[in-house]
């Protein structure tokens, strides 16, 4: 009697070992997520300690409107342009105006761009409630507690987490815009998960900062929020509490710093980003207002010994230039800019070499964007690029005039 042949090995019957070398050679974190979702089985190999070397820590993708649609491209370093299969996970946040990220990959965005602010994970394998985590669209007065009637309208223009989201100890702070006073000041905002509204910061008293020295970026470092202004100031914010948990408001302080820039050129931004537990400043400069980037600056923050007018020592804080990038990538975006070590990513080779790579966000200054109707709205999205060797590089393939909906967003793994 004619046996009959055995069943022909499946993907599942591939031994762990093996699936776990291959899954070491998937640079892409999205690929990974991919290679865990193909079955069971595959799952539960991927999911043991991958063998060392570890991959090293994966590197932002670049969320690009489309200038047509509400459509939204990616550009992975790994896999190039639409070619990662974070590409079929974008679908939550097209038409949605983006502004910022935390890792683990949480997209910041307000679905109708002036309101509906939320954060939305791009890597989450399943549509559930933990996937989308709402931000507050109401800004109340540190002075008026939990009177929530008085509460304002808000925009959210760049956010920063003090930890990765799951619960009420997460704390949010924002640079937001109130409805009733658009083309006004930038004001702070600062919320727990979960609050329905946030608690605007109080500012420090103090002549020299004033409400229009416009704040430019913000970071969490050190158990407090930094934010820093268009002349170099930082202010410094630290959550307060009522005994219940409930967020108070925050302890503030402003800090001077000396800073020393001899350039003409304009300054478009400066961004706050922490690297080999240091607190940096990155200036971007152009020619004029609105015209490309042309140039870079990375500032340290150093304490030295000056004379002030009477020929008394102190020390002062001082925002002092680096000689050289020392083979670091800096990825500047507000609210959510970072460091890398290149020499963590040998398998790219010079493609991806020391600098600075930015992204579009000429907007920002622009408060009245997000009230504009579509047919109004022009987010500009062509002035990405890299900057390193003195030159700006137009590295991106994919480069795009300007999009109804967002301006481009790097996107945190």
């Amino acid at each position: 009697m004619e046996m009959e042949p055995s069943p022909a090995p499946t993907m599942a019957d591939l031994p762990a070992d093996l699936l776990r070398e291959i899954f070491r050679h998937l640079r892409c974190v999205a690929d990974r997520d991919a290679a865990a979702d193909v079955c069971r089985t595959w799952r539960g190999a991927l999911a043991e300690p991958t063998p060392p070397p570890s991959p090293p820590r994966p590197l932002p993708w670049l969320l690009l409107p489309s200038a047509g649609d509400d459509f939204i491209h990616v550009y992975c370093f790994y896999c190039g342009i639409d070619r990662c299969s974070l590409h079929h996970r974008l679908s939550p946040a097209h038409g949605a105006r983006c502004f910022g990220s935390h890792e683990g990959g949480w997209l910041f965005v307000a679905f109708e761009h002036n309101r509906l602010h939320a954060m939305i994970n791009l890597r989450s394998r399943e549509d559930s409630k933990s996937s989308l985590i709402p931000f507050p669209d109401l800004l109340r007065s540190y002075q008026d507690e939990d009177d929530y009637q008085r509460a304002q309208n808000m925009v959210i223009l760049a956010a920063a987490l003090s930890s990765s989201p799951g619960g009420t100890s997460c704390i949010g702070a924002g640079i937001v815009m109130r409805w009733d006073l658009i083309a006004g000041s930038c004001r702070l905002a600062f919320w727990r998960m979960g609050d329905r509204v946030a608690v605007e910061g109080t500012m420090a008293p103090d002549s020299t900062v004033r409400l229009r020295d416009e704040i430019q970026d913000v970071i969490y470092q050190d158990g407090a929020f930094r934010f820093v202004t268009t002349r170099g100031f930082l202010v410094t914010c630290i959550p307060m509490f009522y005994a219940d948990g409930g967020l108070q408001g925050t302890t503030e302080s402003v800090q001077r710093i000396r800073h020393r820039e001899r350039l003409r050129e304009h300054v478009h931004a400066r961004y706050l980003v922490e690297s080999r537990a240091k607190l940096l400043m990155i200036v971007r400069f152009a020619a004029r207002p609105r015209s490309p980037t042309s140039l870079f600056k990375v500032f340290e923050m150093v304490q030295e010994m000056v004379q002030d007018h009477t020929g008394v020592e102190k020390i002062e804080d001082t925002w002092t230039e680096l000689e050289s990038l020392d083979g670091r990538l800096f990825f500047v975006g507000r609210g959510c800019s970072r460091s890398y070590e290149s020499s963590a990513y040998p398998e790219l080779g010079l493609g991806l070499k020391e600098g600075v790579y930015f992204l579009d966000d000429y907007v920002y200054a622009d408060e009245g964007m997000p009230f504009r109707d579509e047919g109004h709205r022009r987010y500009p999205c062509s002035d990405n690029g890299r900057w390193c060797d003195g030159h700006v590089h137009r590295c991106f393939s994919e480069q795009r005039a300007s999009s109804a909906h967002s301006s481009p967003t790097w996107l945190l793994p």
